[in-house]
C-alpha cells in the first residue's frame, strides 16, 4: 500500500503540473492577444478609440516644433555687420588682424589695407539692448551695425570682446521694444538632440537649418579657452554668432567654427555652449573683462598610447599630465609635481586638458579644491587655492585632429 500510494501521489503530481503548465500557456497567450488587439485598435502612437497616428502625421508634428522653435527666436537674433576703415602701413597694428602676425613680418612700401564689410549674426539676451556674438565677428571693426529681421539698423556704441573664448557683447540703444531670446541649459543637452542653427549664413538673413548634436566636449583650435558642441545643423560663413536653438525654442549655444575642406557647410559645426557663453557675457557685462582662476600648469592629455609608452600606472586610459608647474602659483603652493597625472579635480573625473580647464576656471576665486592624481603609482589627493589668471597667461586648448587640408575655421 505505501508503494501505491507513493504512485499515485507522482500521478497527480504530474497531472498538476501539466494543467499549471498549460494554464501558463494559456494565460501568455491571452495577454498576447489582448496585446495584439489593442495595437490594432490603437494604431501607433494612438489611444484606444482613437484614431491611428500615421507616419505622415508624426512627421508633420516634427514640422510644427521646428516652426515653433523658429518663429519664437528669429525675432531675437540679428545681423552684425562691421565696417572697417582702410589703412596706411604706418597705421596698421597686430589689432588690425584676428590672428597672430609672424614677429618678422615687415608690410611692402605704400601697402594699404582696403575698407572692408564683414557680416556675422548675433542674439538679443537682454531686452535693454545687449547682443551676444563671436569675438572674431566685430574684430577690428571701426564701425558695427545691428540688423533686426525687419529690416531696421542701428548702430553698436559699446562693444566689450573676451578674444579667448570668442565671445563679445554690443549695446544698442531702441525706441522701440525688444524681444529677448530665452537661455536655455546646454548641460542637458545629449548627443541626438534636434537643434535649429540661425543667422544670416552668405547675408542670407534668418536663415533656419536643423540637424541634430552630434558631439560634445569637443575641442577647436580656433578657440583658446572652452569646450565645444558639435552639430550637423548646417553653419556657413555669416552663422557666426548667430544661436544654436533646442525644440522648445531657447539658446543652447552660439554657433562659433566649422571644419571645412571647401570653406562651406561640410556637416561639421562648432557652437560655444550656452551655459559658458552666459558666464562669459556677465563678466563683460559687469567688468568688462573675463577674470578666469587658474592652478599655474603646464598640461598635456594622457591617453593609451602614452600610458603604453610610459609604462604608467594609472587606473584608466585618461588623465591630464602635469608637464611642468609654474612657481609661486596655486598648483606650486598645494605641491603639485612635473610627472602628476591628475585623474580628477573636485570631485569629478577628467578625461583630457580641455576638461580640466572648463573645471577650474569657471569657479570662484580664493575657492579651495581637491585635486585627485597619481605620484609614481601612488594615489595622492591635495588641496589647492584658487587664485585669478595672470593677463596674457591663457594657453590654448589642443584641438581635436585637424583635416589634412583645412582645419576649423571662423564661419
Amino acid at each position: 500500500m505505501k508503494i501505491f500510494f507513493v504512485y499515485l501521489s507522482r500521478i497527480k503530481i504530474n497531472a498538476f503540473c501539466r494543467w499549471l503548465s498549460w494554464s501558463a500557456c494559456r494565460h501568455a497567450a491571452l495577454v498576447a492577444g489582448l496585446s495584439a488587439c489593442w495595437v490594432m485598435l490603437s494604431g501607433t502612437g494612438g489611444v484606444l478609440g482613437q484614431e491611428p497616428v500615421s507616419a505622415t502625421d508624426q512627421a508633420k508634428a516634427l514640422s510644427r516644433a521646428f516652426r515653433s522653435a523658429a518663429n519664437s527666436i528669429t525675432p531675437a537674433v540679428v545681423t552684425v555687420i562691421s565696417e572697417v576703415e582702410g589703412k596706411d602701413a604706418e597705421e596698421i597694428s597686430a589689432e588690425d588682424f584676428p590672428f597672430d602676425l609672424p614677429p618678422d613680418l615687415h608690410l611692402p612700401e605704400g601697402f594699404r589695407l582696403p575698407a572692408s564689410r564683414n557680416v556675422g549674426s548675433g542674439i538679443l539676451i537682454d531686452e535693454s539692448g545687449i547682443v551676444l556674438t563671436n569675438a572674431h565677428v566685430i574684430h577690428g571693426a571701426d564701425r558695427i551695425w545691428i540688423r533686426f529681421s525687419d529690416g531696421s539698423e542701428l548702430e553698436a556704441k559699446n562693444i566689450k570682446a573676451d578674444s579667448n573664448s570668442d565671445l563679445a557683447i554690443v549695446y544698442i540703444a531702441s525706441k522701440s521694444s525688444l524681444k529677448a531670446a530665452r537661455l536655455g541649459d546646454s548641460d542637458r543637452l545629449a548627443i541626438g538632440d534636434w537643434v535649429i542653427a540661425v543667422g544670416s549664413p552668405f547675408e542670407y538673413e534668418s536663415t533656419v537649418s536643423a540637424g541634430i548634436i552630434s558631439g560634445r566636449g569637443r575641442g577647436v583650435a580656433a578657440i583658446r579657452r572652452g569646450k565645444m558642441l558639435q552639430t550637423d545643423a548646417a553653419i556657413n560663413p555669416g552663422n557666426s554668432g548667430g544661436p544654436l536653438v533646442n525644440l522648445d525654442g531657447e539658446v543652447v549655444g552660439i554657433n562659433t567654427a566649422i571644419v571645412s575642406v571647401s570653406g562651406g557647410y561640410q556637416g561639421i559645426g562648432f557652437a560655444i555652449p550656452i551655459n559658458r557663453a552666459k558666464w562669459v557675457a556677465d563678466q563683460l557685462i559687469e567688468t568688462g573683462e573675463v577674470q578666469r582662476a587658474y592652478l599655474g600648469i603646464r598640461i598635456g592629455s594622457v591617453d593609451a598610447e602614452y600610458i603604453r609608452e610610459n609604462d604608467l600606472k594609472v587606473p584608466a586610459n585618461y588623465g591630464i599630465l602635469v608637464e611642468g608647474v609654474i612657481s609661486d602659483s596655486p598648483a606650486a603652493d598645494a605641491g603639485l609635481q612635473r610627472g602628476d597625472v591628475i585623474v580628477d579635480f573636485a570631485g569629478k573625473s577628467l578625461r583630457d586638458v580641455g576638461d580640466l580647464q572648463d573645471a577650474v576656471e569657471q569657479l570662484p576665486l580664493g575657492s579651495r579644491h581637491s585635486v585627485g592624481l597619481f605620484r609614481e603609482e601612488k594615489a595622492l589627493s591635495v588641496m589647492v587655492e584658487l587664485r585669478p589668471l595672470p593677463v596674457g597667461a591663457v594657453p590654448r586648448i589642443p584641438g581635436s585632429p585637424a583635416p589634412k587640408t583645412k582645419s576649423e575655421e571662423g564661419s
